[in-house]
């Protein structure tokens, strides 16, 4: 019998049909290193965090674990946030503030569900740090570009 490793996690839609913005790629390359939370509750959450992807994503992502942060602390979000958070301060925004970005050997399915959850980690899954050439502009997925390229300011 296989083993698990249980593990917190939180779900990030990825270019959904309602919110058309790479979220969980955004934070898997990176690019985004606080998550922003409407009304977040779970205010008391720190440490490893698996980051997986809603399934009504349309990226490679979708119902997928992705990667894992560790969030280091959870604040009011602020306009000093919104660089890092990819999105401008909202009405009662919670910034969940990302450090030490792993990858996973490889991404399994996971049912994703609001808030923290728990999920098992399959024991054939380790994670470890990108390589910069990997978190390089020219290894993003194509769908990636397109959306930095399109969102760049004029």
């Amino acid at each position: 019998m296989a083993t698990t490793t249980p593990m917190k996690a939180i779900t990030l839609q990825d270019d959904s049909a309602h919110n058309p913005h790479p979220w969980l790629t955004l934070v898997e390359y990176k690019l985004k290193t606080i998550e922003s939370r409407k009304n977040w509750i779970m205010r008391n959450h720190r440490g490893q965090t698996l980051f997986t992807g809603s399934k009504s994503s349309r990226t490679p992502n979708a119902g997928l674990a992705a990667c894992v942060a560790n969030v280091v602390d959870i604040m009011p979000m602020t306009e000093a946030h919104e660089d890092e958070a990819c999105i401008k301060v909202y009405v009662g925004a919670w910034a969940l503030i990302l450090e030490d970005l792993r990858w996973l050997t490889r991404k399994f399915p996971v049912k994703g569900a609001l808030g923290v959850f728990d999920v098992d980690v399959p024991s054939d899954v380790s994670f470890y740090a990108p390589t910069p050439e990997q978190l390089h502009p020219k290894a993003y997925p194509a769908y990636l570009r397109y959306y930095i390229l399109k969102n760049a300011p004029r």
